[in-house]
């Protein structure tokens, strides 16, 4: 059979060895691959911005002793992190902000178990809970 006939049948022709379409695709995508670099590079930029560079520039500061205004900046090491461990105020916000947030994980979870079981459940009042549950979702498109 020739490759016209294959090809209206839906059987792929096989390609000729020296043709493009007979090497990898690794191979070819890796040759438009720069193509690729363009257009992500105004997101990386970005990123590199707003994200990674703050990121790094904070980790670095935490090391040294720097007011935020002056020039001079110098290299403490651990010291802020000794200081902020063994201070009273900060362990005591962190225990609080534990459990603020562990409250409020459980509380929410067993809310919304308990609603679920209630949309889910035998209630005679189950048709109405899912229209006032599910409505903001139908109309958030419409609007």
């Amino acid at each position: 059979m020739n490759a016209e006939v294959q090809q209206t049948r839906g059987v792929a022709a096989a390609a000729p060895v020296g043709s493009p379409g007979a090497q990898p695709f690794w191979l070819r995508a890796s040759r438009s691959a720069g193509v690729g670099y363009v257009f992500i590079a105004p997101a990386l930029a970005l990123y590199l911005a707003v994200i990674f560079i703050p990121i790094v520039s904070g980790v670095g500061y935490a090391f040294t002793n720097w007011d935020g205004l002056r020039r001079e900046v110098h290299y403490i090491g651990f010291a802020n992190f000794w200081r902020m461990i063994n201070d009273i105020q900060v362990r005591s916000s962190i225990v609080t902000t534990l459990l603020i947030a562990g409250s409020l994980v459980v509380t929410k979870v067993a809310a919304g178990l308990a609603l679920a079981i209630a949309v889910n459940g035998n209630l005679k009042a189950r048709k109405h809970l899912r229209v006032v549950f599910f409505m903001p979702v139908v109309l958030t498109p419409v609007i």
